[in-house]
């Protein structure tokens, strides 16, 4: 069947439904439906076996990618992306379930277990709960499913609040998650209009059941969202915006480089938080550098590829980048490509000789620009580079690749790449950012320590000679009592909730678990039979 048509950014905001997987309408009260779904599904959720987690990743992974063309096609007509961008969207989210689907297994071999002086003291790993995820439109598929897919593969459960500036997209990634068998409401979806959203969000981080916020957007936004977490005590998993540079010196492959500051700085109309907006290079080779940058620019002018350049998410945002060359040019820039701003399309752009006055040297332009800014040398090229709020990803083009890794060393950016351009992401790395930007920990392996507890469960086992009673005292009001065999190995772990029972049997000794009395202290790993002492 034909895809429906809809407006590019409609205002008007969708019907709720009462089934969990679908979008609620902007209205506080509607949204709330998705919280009780999610926290419900939690336990099934958590519990299930982590063989079974994987294979349902598996099959999204898989349900995804067959759908592909459906996702470029609503991805031209909400957001006006390229085909080029919706499929490389689609790769990489694929990459980002490949490594979720090993931490499942991971989780299950963090337990932790130590023994001193007649203590034992474990270290558990334990999902959180319900994480609001908030992902933007920029990078729609990928961000979506990096969003979910890591709560979920840690045994949470998500209440997604997708962008208003894409609800049919996100709908349809919630669609796919749901069609590869995730209990109901493991997956809910809170979809909005656009003047709604921080109602909304102030309305879901406020409830109980949401244990942390997973959000990725511009630093405004993130600021505010951070604001309304800190006054619930709400833990934020954040990444924000970029103002990433790429540093040229001078036994850089010149045409190597150009070609990957023209893919940075141009890829998605430059509309991704790790575009390269900074141009840094040495004096020495800067002429002949700007001169192959500027033919690979100029390139995407010609009509043969043309389709490589999209509209940007709006007219405003046209405008915006437009106010940002004009006062550029103003201030004594030199324009060496691009420049032209007509409706929602902006020319890609390359700005030469930019200072530290112009306000493109400082802001974000999440568009279609890059300022080339001159360097006398390595020492001055780092510290423009570190001349910015912002510490997301950077990149260091040289030949000498120890020269290149002592630079890396210095620069104040969660991510360098040698040699690479700036746009690319390694799902499994370490990563975080620095400057005025929060922790970005949402990916890789690093998503397990912000998306799961580590709980300690300290246990003292005491003996009372005059009644025969053992007394288990452990960490956070559980039991956990072990029976050993002859050999002393374990056979079985038991785990009580002491507000669910009194009293419990076990190879015929009275454990009385409320008791407090200590008489003298045993190991946990004792045969039983020394009670027949």
């Amino acid at each position: 069947a034909a895809l429906p048509t809809f407006p590019k950014r409609s205002s008007r905001p969708l019907v709720a439904s009462a089934a969990p997987r679908v979008a609620f309408s902007a209205c506080s009260m509607l949204a709330l439906v998705a919280l009780p779904a999610a926290a419900a599904a939690f336990s099934r959720w958590r519990d299930l076996p982590s063989d079974q987690k994987i294979d349902i990743l598996r099959r999204g992974r898989d349900l995804m990618i067959e759908r592909t063309e459906e996702l470029v096609e609503i991805g031209q007509k909400e957001l006006g992306s390229t085909p080029d961008w919706i499929r490389f969207n689609v790769a990489i989210a694929a990459k980002v379930f490949d490594e979720a689907l090993k931490i499942p297994a991971q989780i299950e071999a963090m337990e932790a277990t130590t023994e001193k002086d007649g203590i034992t003291s474990t270290c558990l790993r334990q999902p959180v709960g319900v994480v609001l995820a908030i992902a933007p439109w920029n990078a729609p598929v990928t961000l979506a499913i990096r969003a979910i897919v890591w709560p979920l593969a840690c045994g949470n459960t998500v209440v997604f609040k997708g962008s208003e500036l894409c609800p049919k997209l996100h709908s349809l990634i919630v669609d796919i998650l749901c069609d590869a068998g995730l209990p109901t409401g493991a997956v809910t979806s809170v979809l909005h209009s656009p003047e709604s959203a921080e109602t909304v969000v102030e309305t879901l981080v406020a409830q109980p059941a949401v244990r942390r916020v997973n959000f990725t957007g511009s630093t405004r936004i993130g600021r505010r969202v951070a604001e309304i977490a800190a006054r619930h005590l709400k833990p934020c998993l954040m990444e924000l915006s970029g103002k990433a540079s790429i540093i040229v010196l001078e036994d850089a492959d010149l045409d190597a480089a150009a070609k990957a500051a023209a893919f940075g700085a141009y890829f998605n109309q430059g509309q991704i938080c790790m575009a390269t907006e900074r141009v840094v290079v040495v004096d020495a080779i800067a002429e002949d550098f700007v001169a192959k940058l500027e033919a690979e620019c100029a390139a995407l002018l010609t009509r043969k590829e043309r389709h490589k350049v999209g509209d940007l998410i709006s007219a405003d945002a046209a405008q915006r980048v437009g106010r940002l060359i004009e006062d550029a040019l103003a201030k004594q820039a030199v324009l060496r490509v691009g420049g032209v701003v007509s409706g929602s399309y902006v020319q890609p752009t390359l700005l030469d000789q930019v200072t530290p006055e112009m306000l493109i040297y400082r802001e974000e332009s999440f568009g279609p620009v890059a300022a080339i800014i001159r360097a006398h040398d390595e020492d001055e090229a780092v510290t423009i580079a570190n001349d910015t709020e912002y510490g997301l990803v950077a990149s260091v083009y040289a030949s000498d690749l120890a020269r290149a890794r002592r630079i890396a060393g210095k620069l104040e950016t969660g991510v360098c790449h040698i040699n690479g351009t700036t746009v690319v992401q390694l799902v499994n790395e370490f990563a975080w950012t620095v400057n005025r930007d929060p922790s970005e920990r949402s990916r890789g392996r690093l998503a397990t320590d912000e998306l799961m507890l580590v709980s300690r469960q300290s246990q003292v086992c005491s003996f009372d000679s005059k009644r025969g009673v053992i007394r288990n005292h452990v960490g956070r009001g559980v039991v956990r009592l072990t029976e050993c065999g002859a050999d002393n190995s374990v056979v079985r772990l038991i785990r009580i909730k002491p507000v669910l029972v009194e009293k419990v049997l076990l190879n015929a000794i009275d454990l009385d678990v409320n008791s407090c009395i200590v008489r003298r202290f045993i190991t946990f790993w004792m045969n039983p039979n020394w009670m027949s002492e």
